[in-house]
């Protein structure tokens, strides 16, 4: 998948595996129904939680999400 990131720098390999793993949770959801607000807090917590988050997942994932039709999310939490 082509992720446009223009300033961002390419995901590793050990980032991409956590990438897919947090894009199928999120694209089961948006098929479930679609995306919550509480959706989308349970899945930026699991991010967090996660030893090798990293900025670029979560940007990744945020392009995802736009791609899904939810452009109004925002993943990042600082």
């Amino acid at each position: 998948m082509e992720i446009n990131r223009p300033s961002a720098r390419p995901l590793t390999p050990e980032e991409q595996v956590v990438f897919e793993k947090f894009r199928q949770k999120l694209h089961q959801k948006a098929l479930a129904g679609g995306l919550h607000g509480d959706d989308i807090r349970q899945l930026v917590a699991g991010i967090r939680a996660h030893p090798d988050a990293s900025e670029a997942i979560v940007d990744a994932l945020a392009e995802e999400v736009r791609t899904l039709g939810q452009p109004l999310v925002d993943l990042h939490w600082d």
